[in-house]
């Protein structure tokens, strides 16, 4: 079992490739020549408790993305935005209780999306800033950005269900 490594600002240096590929070096002990970020709290705190791999073993944690300079935030922000894309929800069309799984048809900004939500309120989680992140039945995540800027009919749906 290997030691737990939280990475600091002095001690790695995040870098891209002419490639765009994600590297880190570690003070004293490796290169990762790609990089491969998770978020251990995604939902809670995405800027805390990101794990650093190498694709095969964890390297270390970043447990606070904040102390890092703009543009290592930057890049490790890049490429977990990219690893964890979510479609916005725009509009809610239908939200209604079908024998315990709740029917979302939806417009998002990757098109139309028909999916399924089991239970009611397990995988559909409201944050303090207004944004709703839900995960279907088949574990894709769905996010509404902000619940006060959707539609009225679309705020009607939820308030009726949530």
């Amino acid at each position: 079992m290997s030691e737990l490594s939280f990475l600091l600002p002095g001690d790695c240096r995040f870098f891209k490739t002419d490639g765009g590929i994600l590297r880190v070096e570690i003070r004293d002990k490796q290169c990762c020549r790609q990089v491969v970020l998770r978020r251990l709290f995604p939902v809670k705190r995405p800027d805390h408790f990101i794990s650093v791999g190498d694709g095969k073993d964890e390297v270390g944690i970043i447990e606070d993305l904040a102390i890092f300079d703009a543009e290592t935030r930057r890049m490790v922000k890049e490429e977990l935005d990219f690893y964890y894309a979510v479609p916005d929800i725009q509009e809610i069309e239908l939200l209604k209780d079908e024998y315990g799984y709740y029917h979302w048809k939806t417009r998002t900004d990757r098109g139309a999306r028909d999916f399924y939500v089991k239970g009611r309120t397990e995988n559909v989680h409201f944050t303090n800033q207004g944004e709703v992140l839900i995960t279907d039945v088949y574990n894709c995540r769905y996010r509404i950005p902000d619940i006060g800027r959707l539609p009225r009919q679309s705020r009607n749906l939820i308030n009726q269900v949530y």
